[in-house]
């Protein structure tokens, strides 16, 4: 079988990213010839699997799908608030002017062409129930049966890290929380800051800080005179990053729009304790293992970090079952399995 796989140009690795790279990897493992280069001579693949819900990115590539016949699945990572008031307002607006399925001169942006992206695929695989609901309510004139759950997962290795490498390196005193995003306001590493300054705990930031200078300032700003460390960016395979979730007592994560947070996943196998945003469906995979806060209270994102820090690492056989759970070659089963229904059906 011949798969290609589409996302956005990579500058970055996100969660999007990763789902991305694992499941073509976990799916490469498994006999399918699955083709990630953006310029590809051959024949025509079997399928094409998008990532992401770039509408006007991906029109060319769903015009030559529909004209060829090729079925195509989108794997949504839809995400479910705005990041300010006024980006609030704007995504209101255009969620409204996609519900009815219709294309809208006033469509701007990630928006455009989404309608057409959502109706014309095969299936639409969300990684949660909450996801798929959101995406239901957003383009109301999809059914329920185009969807399929294909959960995201989580590298084992991070089961057996150790903090050994971080605290010889860096040598922070007592429990720390650990936040591990790039500094954006999706990411809402403002307001831990002040959480942080508030409640009073240590926080460790390892994340890029060239995607958004302005708001990296605000970050600086807020944390003078608070115990806050910037570290810059970490690579997804430098031993560091999993020795700093090992080291580390607390994982945050409270973005204002997320879907399940594979760094949280990660922390978690690696033994931290998690507090995460109630918004993008986490609970389906970390259950009671986390406590799940409101993004733009102070007061309970602080609360629960508190808390967490006052508490027992996560139980081994939690972690084990975890990574049991959402490993990415039972993802890539499914997947698989979504390809071979879709084959069989043409």
């Amino acid at each position: 079988m011949k798969v290609r796989v589409f996302t956005h140009p990579i500058m970055y690795l996100g969660g999007g990213e990763i789902q991305f790279l694992e499941t073509a990897d976990a799916l490469r493992r498994k006999g399918v010839d699955v083709i990630t280069t953006p310029a590809y001579k051959g024949p025509p693949p079997d399928i094409v699997h998008l990532f992401g819900p770039h509408g006007s990115l991906y029109k060319g590539i769903v015009d030559y799908c529909i004209d060829a016949g090729i079925p195509y699945v989108v794997s949504t990572i839809y995400a479910s608030t705005g990041t300010s008031p006024l980006r609030r307002t704007h995504r209101k607006l255009m969620v409204s002017l996609m519900r009815n399925g219709r294309t809208s001169r006033l469509l701007q942006g990630r928006y455009k062409w989404l309608p057409e992206l959502m109706r014309g695929a095969n299936l639409l695989l969300p990684n949660t129930i909450a996801e798929q609901e959101l995406v239901l309510d957003t383009f109301r004139f999809l059914d329920a049966d185009k969807f399929e759950i294909i959960p995201n997962a989580v590298e084992r290795k991070f089961l057996h890290s150790k903090g050994n490498l971080f605290n010889e390196r860096y040598l922070p005193e007592g429990d720390f929380v650990l936040n591990v995003a790039r500094l954006e306001p999706r990411k809402n590493q403002l307001t831990l800051i002040r959480a942080a300054k508030k409640f009073g705990f240590k926080l460790i930031i390892i994340g890029d800080l060239s995607v958004d200078p302005a708001y990296v300032k605000m970050c600086r700003d807020e944390a003078v005179n608070a115990d806050v460390s910037f570290l810059g960016p970490v690579t997804h395979d430098d031993p560091l990053l999993a020795s700093a979730y090992a080291a580390s007592h607390v994982f945050c994560l409270p973005s204002r729009e997320e879907t399940p947070g594979i760094a949280a996943l990660e922390a978690f196998l690696a033994g931290a304790n998690i507090v995460i945003t109630k918004y993008g469906g986490a609970e389906q995979y970390l259950g009671s293992n986390a406590s799940y806060i409101d993004p733009y209270d102070v007061d309970d994102l602080g609360k629960a970090i508190l808390s967490k820090l006052n508490s027992k690492r996560p139980a081994q056989s939690d972690r084990e079952a975890l990574a049991n759970k959402y490993d990415w070659d039972a993802v890539a089963e499914k997947t698989l399995h979504v390809y071979k229904t879709l084959l069989g059906e043409r």
